[in-house]
């Protein structure tokens, strides 16, 4: 019994010591993130920024392109340009670019996925213009340039008005049946980087965009939101104010999101017609003109504005994604889930999706009005 366990407990440690390759520190570049651009001649462009666990370097973090016929040719190729092993167990967010996303990304995130190393929480997003510009941007605010987008876009998921976008929910959106996926999309502007707005997936491939005005709509109806800033145009005419005296010629207010609630519904299966109806409550922060928000018919009046104007533009954006045949809101969800052996297929939805009819209904509510109360 003896001898049986001393050889089992040496045949566990030639398993542990004869299976893994030791990785020092000092000799892996850590790929943080990645960018791929399309050329006119179909070779990808890869861009990657890498952080350098050396003490002794004064920059942190370097930046290298190569070009190869695929993602991971790109990789192999940069190692061509490094002194150090390239790995991706620390990718946090992969950039294409908007040529490439047209013409689709699946090669891309099908690599991604097979890669055991790569989190399914890493963000992926579509930039204005070409991913190696914005990756070697040159802006001393701006040391670790992979980092910053990182945390641009993670605060925006979390705080503000972009959904998610990781990974995991972009496979998700791809393949299953009734919803589309979004990813944000990033600008480069004067030397910055920002968030512009929306890219519209359909079968791997960006096929239309929204402002990030619209994207507040667009995440507050696929999620309940209990925080988001965000500016909103209305006529003003119920309550008598003429824009004439505004410098701007613009009446606005910005809000902050306190409740969202989203309720989709499938009213007739026949003529396909849904019902969404979305409850807001928000606080006023701003209105860029002289109001006396301490009657309570002229709070009344603003709420009434402010929900007509969130109807026309929710009633736009729909529009906007019906002409594009792409379905990020979900109605194809509610009428899977809602018709009985519908046998649902992706070709089959996006073939119904551009006649289905939305009635739109918002109830807003001010729960406060600001320092006059």
């Amino acid at each position: 019994m003896r001898k049986n366990k001393l050889w089992l407990w040496l045949f566990i440690l030639l398993l542990l010591s004869g299976c893994a390759k030791p990785k020092t520190l000092e000799q892996i570049g850590m790929v943080t993130t990645k960018g791929y651009d399309i050329g006119n001649d179909g070779i990808i462009k890869g861009t990657m920024v890498v952080l350098m666990i050396d003490p002794s370097a004064q920059q942190k973090t370097g930046v290298m392109t190569a070009k190869a016929l695929t993602a991971r040719g790109i990789r192999i190729k940069g190692d061509l340009f490094s002194s150090k092993k390239l790995l991706s167990g620390q990718l946090r967010v992969v950039l294409f670019s908007e040529a490439l996303g047209r013409h689709g990304i699946k090669p891309f995130t099908d690599t991604l996925v097979r890669d055991p190393s790569i989190s399914d929480l890493t963000y992926l997003a579509i930039v204005e213009g070409e991913t190696e510009e914005m990756l070697r941007i040159n802006n001393k605010q701006i040391p670790d340039v992979g980092q910053h987008i990182f945390k641009l876009i993670d605060h925006n998921v979390k705080w503000s008005i972009v959904p998610s976008s990781t990974l995991h929910e972009t496979l998700h959106g791809n393949y299953s049946v009734g919803i589309d996926p979004v990813l944000p999309i990033l600008k480069k502007s004067d030397n910055e980087v920002k968030v512009s707005g929306l890219a519209l997936l359909k079968d791997n491939k960006m096929v239309g965009k929204v402002s990030e005005t619209k994207s507040y709509y667009l995440k507050t109806i696929r999620s309940p939101i209990k925080s988001g800033e965000f500016e909103i145009p209305i006529s003003g005419h119920s309550l008598s104010l003429d824009n004439n005296h505004l410098a701007h010629k613009q009446l606005a207010v910005t809000l902050d999101t306190v409740f969202s609630k989203a309720k989709i519904k499938l009213i007739n299966q026949k003529k396909l017609e849904f019902d969404l109806k979305l409850k807001i409550n928000a606080r006023m922060q701003e209105i860029n003109t002289d109001v006396n928000l301490r009657k309570p018919k002229t709070v009344q009046l603003l709420e009434k504005e402010i929900a007509n104007q969130m109807k026309k533009d929710i009633e736009q954006l729909i529009a906007y994604c019906q002409s594009v045949d792409s379905d990020p809101i979900g109605l194809g969800e509610e009428y899977r889930s809602s018709v009985r052996h519908s046998k649902l297929t992706r070709e089959k939805w996006h073939k119904m999706f551009p006649d289905a009819k939305v009635n739109v209904k918002v109830d807003f509510t001010l729960v406060k009005t600001g320092l006059v109360e």
